[in-house]
């Protein structure tokens, strides 16, 4: 079952955004249309509730009601993930099982991120409780600079075993430790890049995949592209391509909180995709322009 599912988890995977109106109520129709369109642009696989979709700010019946609009959305054409963020393995469960029940393929899961530092049988204890108790595979995210707990390779070489862990979003910066587990445990789970600017090297060395940060549903087809020219060697079409993503992925961390940019950034290109929800802020309106003349530089905005 494991191998099945592996070879189903690989290309590029969106993480989706949640829309919210003024007063926070999510914006179901621009979701739906969002879900579908990053499928016509040549998404392999839905995230729900990804750190794009501002999970930490999602209650358990909300993230189900996400979870089922997707399913209707994408229509058996791609899988759909969710992100279960939470701190105990109970009430990480309690959400597998919600979303399970309206058509989730696997979840999304980190460590911990209010303990900040945990030992390495503790973490493996945790993903092991839950990767052993849920009714769905699951994906491994590891993304240290939020959660201040490194999956390092040790850790994931034990994890890696499990038959129901089936993959890993990485989004460390350092491109040895994602060198070292691409090599080291490759052949175990399927290894999905995160931060854009390593995608094209993290593919051409073996990752199966990537979920994009933002600039890939900027791009539309040419940003899903990337994977496909990767992976069939191209790399001087892919080059021109990861020059864009890459400067797109620092335009997009330089304004607000994360996720106003890339909401403000799918808005001005006629892609509905609401505004943060409190605490965070949507951009200003100076803000805005800025971001605005940055995306023309770039060739996404015309």
């Amino acid at each position: 079952m494991k191998n099945l599912i592996m070879e189903k988890w690989t290309g590029p995977f969106a993480a989706v955004v949640t829309p919210f109106d003024e007063r926070g109520h999510i914006l179901q129709d621009d979701f739906q249309n969002l879900v579908r369109s990053f499928i016509d642009d040549g998404t392999r696989g839905i995230i729900i509730a990804g750190h794009n979709g501002e999970c930490w700010n999602l209650k358990l019946e909300e993230l189900i009601h996400l979870v089922g609009l997707a399913v209707e959305a994408a229509a058996g054409r791609v899988p759909v993930l969710c992100g279960t963020e939470a701190i105990t393995v109970e009430e990480i469960l309690e959400m597998t099982d919600g979303v399970a029940n309206v058509g989730a393929e696997g979840i999304m899961v980190e460590p911990p991120y209010v303990v900040t530092t945990s030992t390495e049988e503790e973490i493996v204890d945790r993903f092991e409780q839950i990767a052993t108790c849920s009714s769905l595979p699951l994906l491994l995210y590891n993304n240290p600079r939020r959660t201040q707990i490194n999956i390092d390779v040790s850790i994931l070489q034990k994890l890696a075993k499990h038959e129901n862990i089936v993959a890993i979003k990485e989004s460390t910066r350092d491109f040895s430790e994602l060198t070292h587990k691409i090599q080291l445990v490759g052949k175990d789970i399927n290894i999905f890049v995160g931060p854009s600017p390593l995608i094209l090297p993290g593919l051409l060395i073996g990752a199966k995949g990537f979920i994009s940060s933002g600039p890939m549903e900027l791009l539309r087809n040419d940003g899903y592209r990337l994977y496909e020219l990767a992976i069939a060697g191209k790399v001087e079409e892919a080059l021109e391509l990861h020059f864009k993503v890459t400067s797109l992925y620092k335009a997009l961390f330089g304004f607000g909180t994360w996720p106003a940019a890339l909401k403000a950034s799918l808005n001005l290109l006629g892609r509905p995709a609401g505004i943060p929800r409190l605490p965070v802020l949507p951009l200003d309106r100076d803000e805005t322009e800025r971001l605005k003349v940055v995306l023309q530089e770039v060739g996404v905005l015309f």
